[in-house]
């Protein structure tokens, strides 16, 4: 799993026809955020709930949040390469 934060330039983000600076919000807390978590494709509904409400609190979400967007991207292992001590490797394959 890989869960990416991606920061938003001011006028790009718009809910319901709106910017997102334009929704009520608390200066105090979280403002808005936008996550991708890209996962197994075999991770169930429950599973990106759990995930979905760490990532809400551990971001400090509360009501006077103006928005949090979170979106699961079922990625097939196979599809994903990484380095581990600097050789490149599929994630569906034996460590």
């Amino acid at each position: 799993m890989v869960v990416r934060f991606e920061p938003a330039t001011k006028g790009t983000v718009f809910v319901g026809g709106l910017p997102i600076e334009a929704l009520p919000n608390n200066e105090a807390g979280l403002q808005h955020a936008s996550v991708t978590c890209c996962i197994a494709p075999d991770r169930d509904d429950e599973y990106r709930a759990e995930l979905a409400a760490e990532i809400s609190d551990a971001l400090g979400t509360s009501d006077s949040s103006a928005f949090l967007y979170i979106e699961f991207r079922p990625t097939p292992l196979d599809h994903v390469h990484f380095s581990v001590g600097g050789h490149l490797q599929r994630a569906d394959a034996e460590f």
